[in-house]
């Protein structure tokens, strides 16, 4: 912890827009696979520079990854603060565990994307963070939208009466199909068993040829 940032014991300079980080190549480059392949890379080449350049990285992202290398509380330190922006930034720094190889930093994001999500549900309306969330590769970015399905679940009431919600639904298709997955279950024919998000009492098939449904509230259409 006591080597963040230190410029007397740094081996290695990262520099990322208008930030430059001191770094050690033995802290990184062994958790991250990502930097181990950089570093050797540089070493059979035989280069004797001792920075690298990652344009194509968001400054306070890479601060949390390294925050995490070094052992430090990201969240701690970097002062995150609850909404749409913090919640954000857990997502792209889980993110960027998956580019840099560090499982451990991505477990530690998603546990911080959802404990920010289960507090305030909105701050997972916001159009920022659905359009990240759903914008990056399912195979990658599943763990994410579930957090942020699973806080919206929570108040089901409150999603359903909050426009933002139809908003949400409406420019992002990925996120319907995602909730009605989770909602109705992936086989659409056993509507008797799901619950309405509005009520929390079953939902009730209209005309199973046509599957159509309707909830007793009224509240909830679909077809």
């Amino acid at each position: 912890q006591r080597y963040y940032q230190d410029a007397r014991t740094s081996d290695f300079l990262i520099r990322c827009a208008s930030k430059e980080f001191q770094v050690h190549r033995v802290i990184l480059g062994s958790q991250s696979e990502y930097f181990h392949r950089a570093f050797s890379v540089q070493w059979r080449v035989g280069s004797h520079e001792r920075y690298m350049t990652l344009d194509d990285e968001d400054p306070l992202t890479l601060e949390g990854v390294l925050l995490h290398l070094y052992r430090l509380d990201y969240v701690e330190r970097m002062e995150i603060e609850d909404g749409p922006d913090g919640l954000k930034l857990h997502a792209q720094i889980y993110m960027a565990g998956d580019k840099y190889f560090i499982p451990s930093l991505s477990a530690a994001a998603s546990q911080n994307f959802r404990a920010m999500a289960a507090r305030d549900y909105r701050h997972c309306l916001a159009p920022e963070v659905v359009n990240f969330v759903y914008g990056v590769p399912a195979i990658v970015g599943q763990e994410l939208r579930d957090n942020l399905i699973d806080a919206v679940m929570k108040e089901p009431k409150a999603a359903v009466a909050n426009p933002d919600l139809v908003t949400c639904l409406t420019s992002c298709p990925e996120m319907l199909k995602h909730l009605l997955v989770l909602t109705l279950g992936q086989d659409r024919w056993h509507l008797n068993s799901t619950m309405c998000l509005a009520c929390n009492k079953p939902i009730q098939e209209e005309n199973p040829s046509r599957s159509r449904v309707y909830c007793r509230c009224a509240e909830i259409w679909s077809g």
